[in-house]
């Protein structure tokens, strides 16, 4: 018995040791790669204010660990972005602009990716693992917000190509006519139409509605005559973008862009939890509405005055 307990006794330490490295062994983590993220966050302009405060409300909202690329001071190419998806092996992928789109789509990035400040997003190539907010607000919402403000205001013009804005059109006509509106469009083919189709157009309307469409805005000499023309019949300029704000529009309705970034935020947190969103693309949440006033005098367009509460900002 005493040379049966000596034995147990000596093997007691190796008993022990091993017992010991096991628990060590079970109580390691084994690391993940230090490239490892949850998100990479790819965007176009990092000087351009809204792209900014894209994702600045995004990396506040998704509380998600991050690689951040400024695609204006980091220059990366096809096979540097799949370089870097190889050594990070992000979960998602957000973009913001379309520069930033394009180039996750170019280097075929299997992750989902996530866009916004994207203006006319239908130009851009889309497929099952994409999901973004519109860089634009509905028409439905935009003729709401023409009625609530002018309510005498009957025809609607609009400048548009049939490659980018056809169905688009056809879908704001008909909601057009539920509102009272009569929305007359005049289909631009080429830049070269752009002078014929104002001359066309602007007589017959009070109101020049401006949709995103690169065969429109060709250039910004487009532009100009575009604004130059509308100014000097003294039709109302309704369009979407702060980014016209100096050629003096009498409206502008703009998506608000901390708003999207939010939007964005719940959007990777759903799809990461196995919820993507029932629709691809979602309208952006909120608005920032700015008037101007002096135009609108200028123009004898008759404002509803209670409709003011609305407006973020009178122009000058």
């Amino acid at each position: 018995m005493r040379r049966s307990t000596s034995r147990a006794g000596s093997r007691h330490p190796l008993v022990l040791l091993l017992a010991l490295l096991t628990l060590l062994a079970a109580s390691i983590t084994v690391p993940a790669s230090t490239g490892h993220r949850q998100l990479l966050i790819l965007n176009s302009d990092g000087s351009i204010g809204k792209y900014r405060q894209n994702q600045m409300e995004f990396t506040a909202t998704a509380g998600l660990t991050t690689v951040e690329i400024d695609l204006n001071r980091q220059q990366l190419d096809v096979a540097g972005l799949q370089q870097l998806l190889n050594q990070q092996q992000p979960e998602l992928i957000y973009t913001v602009g379309s520069k930033a789109y394009l180039l996750a789509r170019q280097a075929k990035a299997s992750q989902p990716i996530i866009f916004s400040s994207v203006i006319n997003y239908r130009r851009l190539p889309l497929d099952q693992s994409s999901f973004g907010i519109s860089g634009e607000l509905p028409p439905a919402m935009q003729l709401t917000l023409f009625r609530h403000l002018f309510p005498q205001l009957q025809n609607i013009g609009v400048l548009y190509s049939g490659q980018y804005n056809e169905q688009w059109f056809r879908t704001a006509s008909r909601q057009a006519r539920k509102m009272g509106f009569r929305l007359l469009g005049q289909k631009i083919t080429s830049p070269q139409d752009l002078s014929s189709g104002l001359a066309s157009l602007l007589p017959q309307v009070q109101g020049l509605w401006l949709v995103a469409d690169p065969l429109v805005f060709s250039s910004q000499s487009a532009l100009e005559d575009i604004f130059q023309a509308a100014h000097q019949r003294q039709v109302a300029v309704l369009t979407y973008s702060k980014a016209f704000r100096p050629f003096k529009p009498t409206l502008i309705l703009a998506v608000d862009d901390p708003t999207v970034g939010r939007q964005a935020a719940a959007m990777a947190r759903n799809i990461r939890q196995g919820r993507p969103p029932a629709r691809q693309v979602l309208p952006p949440a909120g608005s920032a509405i700015m008037l101007d006033m002096a135009k609108v005098k200028q123009y004898g367009l008759e404002l509803n005055s209670r409709a003011l509460a609305s407006v973020n900002e009178l122009l000058e």
